[in-house]
Protein backbone atom coordinates (compact mmCIF):
# COMPACT_ATOMS: atom_id res chain seq x y z
CA UNK A 1 0.00 0.00 0.00
CA UNK A 2 3.00 2.29 0.23
CA UNK A 3 2.61 3.82 -3.24
CA UNK A 4 -1.17 4.23 -3.23
CA UNK A 5 -1.25 5.33 0.41
CA UNK A 6 1.70 7.68 -0.04
CA UNK A 7 3.95 5.98 2.46
CA UNK A 8 1.37 4.40 4.76
CA UNK A 9 1.19 0.65 5.10
CA UNK A 10 -1.13 -1.86 6.69
CA UNK A 11 1.28 -1.86 9.62
CA UNK A 12 0.65 1.88 10.05
CA UNK A 13 -3.09 1.28 9.92
CA UNK A 14 -2.77 -1.37 12.64
CA UNK A 15 -0.84 1.04 14.86
CA UNK A 16 -3.48 3.73 14.31
CA UNK A 17 -6.27 1.27 15.17
CA UNK A 18 -4.50 0.32 18.40
CA UNK A 19 -3.99 3.98 19.26
CA UNK A 20 -7.72 4.51 18.73
CA UNK A 21 -8.78 1.72 21.11
CA UNK A 22 -8.74 -1.54 19.16
CA UNK A 23 -6.79 -3.99 21.33
CA UNK A 24 -7.24 -7.49 20.00
CA UNK A 25 -6.57 -8.94 16.55
CA UNK A 26 -10.35 -9.36 16.09
CA UNK A 27 -11.04 -5.71 16.88
CA UNK A 28 -8.19 -4.52 14.68
CA UNK A 29 -9.28 -6.72 11.77
CA UNK A 30 -12.86 -5.41 12.02
CA UNK A 31 -11.71 -1.79 12.15
CA UNK A 32 -9.50 -2.22 9.10
CA UNK A 33 -11.78 -4.64 7.26
CA UNK A 34 -8.96 -7.15 6.77
CA UNK A 35 -8.41 -10.82 7.56
CA UNK A 36 -7.60 -11.58 11.21
CA UNK A 37 -4.71 -13.88 10.16
CA UNK A 38 -3.05 -11.03 8.28
CA UNK A 39 -3.42 -8.80 11.34
CA UNK A 40 -1.94 -11.49 13.63
CA UNK A 41 1.07 -11.94 11.33
CA UNK A 42 1.74 -8.21 11.21
CA UNK A 43 1.26 -7.84 14.97
CA UNK A 44 4.02 -10.43 15.50
CA UNK A 45 6.27 -8.47 13.15
CA UNK A 46 5.43 -5.17 14.86
CA UNK A 47 6.16 -6.77 18.24
CA UNK A 48 9.57 -8.00 17.06
CA UNK A 49 10.35 -4.52 15.72
CA UNK A 50 9.40 -2.92 19.05
CA UNK A 51 6.27 -1.03 17.96
CA UNK A 52 3.75 -3.02 20.04
CA UNK A 53 3.82 -5.31 23.03
CA UNK A 54 1.44 -7.99 24.23
CA UNK A 55 -0.24 -7.72 27.59
CA UNK A 56 -2.60 -10.06 29.41
CA UNK A 57 -5.62 -8.41 30.97
CA UNK A 58 -8.23 -9.72 33.36
CA UNK A 59 -8.12 -11.76 36.53
CA UNK A 60 -10.64 -14.46 35.70
CA UNK A 61 -11.37 -13.98 32.00
CA UNK A 62 -7.94 -13.33 30.61
CA UNK A 63 -7.37 -11.91 27.18
CA UNK A 64 -4.27 -10.92 25.28
CA UNK A 65 -4.24 -7.36 24.04
CA UNK A 66 -1.74 -5.29 22.10
CA UNK A 67 -0.54 -1.89 23.24
CA UNK A 68 1.77 0.59 21.60
CA UNK A 69 5.29 1.14 22.80
CA UNK A 70 6.76 4.65 22.78
CA UNK A 71 8.21 3.86 19.35
CA UNK A 72 4.77 2.66 18.23
CA UNK A 73 3.06 5.82 19.49
CA UNK A 74 5.49 7.96 17.50
CA UNK A 75 4.91 6.03 14.29
CA UNK A 76 1.14 5.91 14.82
CA UNK A 77 1.10 9.66 15.41
CA UNK A 78 2.86 10.38 12.12
CA UNK A 79 0.57 8.00 10.24
CA UNK A 80 -2.55 9.42 11.89
CA UNK A 81 -1.54 12.95 10.93
CA UNK A 82 -1.27 11.90 7.27
CA UNK A 83 -4.58 10.03 7.44
CA UNK A 84 -6.32 13.10 8.89
CA UNK A 85 -4.87 15.29 6.14
CA UNK A 86 -6.23 12.98 3.45
CA UNK A 87 -9.64 12.67 5.15
CA UNK A 88 -9.91 16.46 5.44
CA UNK A 89 -8.93 16.87 1.81
CA UNK A 90 -11.57 14.33 0.74
CA UNK A 91 -14.22 15.97 2.92
CA UNK A 92 -13.50 19.43 1.49
CA UNK A 93 -13.53 18.18 -2.08
CA UNK A 94 -16.82 16.32 -1.67
CA UNK A 95 -18.43 19.27 0.12
CA UNK A 96 -17.34 21.63 -2.67
CA UNK A 97 -18.68 19.33 -5.39
CA UNK A 98 -15.31 18.11 -6.70
CA UNK A 99 -16.56 14.54 -6.81
CA UNK A 100 -14.29 13.36 -9.66
CA UNK A 101 -11.16 14.65 -7.93
CA UNK A 102 -12.30 13.21 -4.60
CA UNK A 103 -12.95 9.86 -6.29
CA UNK A 104 -9.38 9.76 -7.59
CA UNK A 105 -7.95 10.42 -4.13
CA UNK A 106 -10.36 7.96 -2.51
CA UNK A 107 -9.33 5.31 -5.04
CA UNK A 108 -5.67 5.79 -4.11
CA UNK A 109 -6.56 5.50 -0.40
CA UNK A 110 -9.23 2.80 -0.79
CA UNK A 111 -7.55 0.47 1.70
CA UNK A 112 -7.66 3.16 4.39
CA UNK A 113 -11.29 4.25 3.89
CA UNK A 114 -12.69 1.71 6.40
CA UNK A 115 -10.30 3.07 9.04
CA UNK A 116 -11.28 6.67 8.21
CA UNK A 117 -14.95 5.79 8.66
CA UNK A 118 -14.34 3.78 11.84
CA UNK A 119 -12.50 6.75 13.32
CA UNK A 120 -15.21 9.22 12.24
CA UNK A 121 -12.74 11.09 10.05
CA UNK A 122 -15.12 10.72 7.11
CA UNK A 123 -18.88 10.20 7.36
CA UNK A 124 -20.09 7.04 5.70
CA UNK A 125 -22.82 9.01 3.95
CA UNK A 126 -20.22 11.27 2.37
CA UNK A 127 -18.28 8.34 0.92
CA UNK A 128 -21.46 6.92 -0.54
CA UNK A 129 -21.67 10.02 -2.78
CA UNK A 130 -18.55 8.95 -4.65
CA UNK A 131 -18.89 6.82 -7.80
CA UNK A 132 -16.67 4.05 -6.45
CA UNK A 133 -17.12 0.35 -5.78
CA UNK A 134 -17.11 0.39 -2.00
CA UNK A 135 -18.02 -3.17 -1.08
CA UNK A 136 -17.20 -2.56 2.56
CA UNK A 137 -19.90 0.13 2.92
CA UNK A 138 -22.61 -2.36 3.88
CA UNK A 139 -20.43 -3.82 6.62
CA UNK A 140 -19.43 -0.38 7.87
CA UNK A 141 -23.03 0.80 7.99
CA UNK A 142 -23.73 -1.85 10.63
CA UNK A 143 -20.54 -1.12 12.53
CA UNK A 144 -20.18 1.18 15.52
CA UNK A 145 -17.83 3.77 14.03
CA UNK A 146 -16.83 5.18 17.40
CA UNK A 147 -15.05 2.14 18.80
CA UNK A 148 -14.82 -1.60 18.97
CA UNK A 149 -16.69 -2.29 22.22
CA UNK A 150 -13.43 -1.94 24.08
CA UNK A 151 -14.56 0.76 26.44
CA UNK A 152 -12.42 3.18 24.47
CA UNK A 153 -13.16 6.90 24.46
CA UNK A 154 -15.74 7.51 21.76
CA UNK A 155 -15.90 11.27 22.18
CA UNK A 156 -14.28 11.81 18.80
CA UNK A 157 -10.82 12.66 20.20
CA UNK A 158 -8.63 10.88 17.80
CA UNK A 159 -5.83 12.63 19.45
CA UNK A 160 7.28 -0.77 7.13
CA UNK A 161 6.02 -2.60 4.53
CA UNK A 162 2.78 -4.26 5.41
CA UNK A 163 1.57 -5.03 1.94
CA UNK A 164 -1.81 -4.10 0.54
CA UNK A 165 -4.87 -4.05 2.74
CA UNK A 166 -7.53 -6.53 1.68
Amino acid sequence: MASAGEGLSLEDAILIAIAQGAETPDEIARALHVDKGVVEDLLRKLELEGFVKKETRGLIFKKTVYVLTEKGFERAGRALEKLREVANQLRQMIESGQVDEASQIASAWMSFLPLMVWMDLLPLTMLSLLPLELGFLADLGAMDTGGMDTGADTSGDTGGDGGDMV
